[in-house]
């Protein structure tokens, strides 16, 4: 499904998410990377009585996944991808469900507006604290 609207502004819109799939894909091979590397590390090398630690592939993995979700979800969006139940937009008659279908995006955009609020002040309260390992903000 794509947007309606000018066919650039439409273009803009797919090439940005083509964009950010390709970023999600990339992050999760470097979740998997950073995870298979620290599976070696603590089950295969120890079996050989060699220790090293490398305590930066958890956090590594753990932004991968966060952000790939994230930008994963937001190109789902556009294509109408995500998991949703439209029991009630079948069942009910056209008209009431093209008024739930707008009583629900709206209560989506009030949802988001709400979501980067709070994520603005969580980031503002969190802004000059680093995460343990790799001291990112």
């Amino acid at each position: 499904m794509a947007v309606q609207g000018p066919a650039p502004v439409a273009r803009c819109v797919d090439g940005m998410n083509f964009a950010l799939r390709c970023i999600a894909g990339v992050l999760m091979i470097v979740a998997t990377a950073a995870i298979s590397y620290q599976i070696v590390i603590r089950f295969v090398l120890t079996t050989f009585e060699i220790r090293v630690s490398a305590p930066w592939t958890e956090e590594i993995a753990r932004y991968c996944f966060i952000w790939s979700a994230f930008l994963g979800a937001a190109t789902l969006c556009r294509t109408n991808g995500l998991i949703s139940v439209d029991f009630l937009t079948v069942v009910l008659p056209p008209k009431v469900s093209r008024l739930l279908q707008i009583l629900v995006t709206l209560t989506c955009i009030g949802f988001f507006l709400l979501l980067a609020w709070v994520g603005l002040e969580w980031t503002a309260m969190s802004f000059f604290e680093g995460s343990p390992v790799l001291l990112l903000p």
